[in-house]
């Protein structure tokens, strides 16, 4: 494929992330079928946010939720204000497994993570496993800090940005980039409860 003139493409990110290439025209090219893991990146330090314990699933091992290192496309799951660590590979949840997250008849929300980014920078895309489109978030962990009178960053957002891959991809680039943190990008595939 030819790569088009950079003249003629307006970045959309400019101003936002300083250009290591042109961003316009990476992006698109991504798909649902992409998986893109650039050479040399590590997973960043980052907080955490409250963890929701994921019980009979646990069995299935886990990999922190900011992680790059899992080349399964994995999934997570979200109730309240707390989120999973995330289940690389997982496969949908049992009855049994169903009715042990939402008992207490709280909203559980599955999630396929798609993205980690870091500061304006793609760490890893994940392609998409799940049968089901939805539509994407954006998460941001807790700062580490101590909570003090000048609070630094801005703590465990869950964003909503929409249903398609590239405009949610740019949106998570912006993100990351303008709060100097790390963004999950992420997709809802199944939300349950027994309300």
């Amino acid at each position: 494929m030819d790569r088009p003139r950079t003249d003629a493409v307006d970045d959309p990110l400019e101003g936002y992330v300083r250009p290591t290439a042109d961003t316009a025209w990476w992006l698109a090219g991504v798909d649902d079928a992409s998986a893109i893991a650039p050479p040399g990146q590590s997973a960043p330090q980052t907080g955490t946010f409250a963890p929701l314990a994921i019980g009979p699933l646990g069995r299935t091992g886990t990999v922190p939720l900011t992680s790059i290192d899992h080349d399964r496309t994995a999934w997570f799951y979200g109730k309240n204000a707390f989120v999973s660590d995330a289940v690389p590979g997982a496969e949908p949840m049992t009855a049994d497994e169903l009715h042990w997250f939402v008992s207490d008849r709280a909203n559980l929300r599955t999630y396929e993570k798609r993205a980690v980014l870091d500061r304006g920078k793609v760490l890893r895309v994940w392609p998409r496993r799940s049968p089901r489109k939805g539509r994407f978030v954006l998460l941001t962990p807790p700062t580490a800090t101590e909570v003090s009178v000048r609070p630094k960053g801005v703590d465990g957002l869950v964003l909503e940005t929409g249903a398609r891959l590239r405009p949610a991809l740019r949106d998570a680039i912006i993100t990351s980039a303008r709060l100097d943190d790390t963004v999950v990008l992420a997709c809802v595939v199944a939300e349950s409860s027994l309300l």
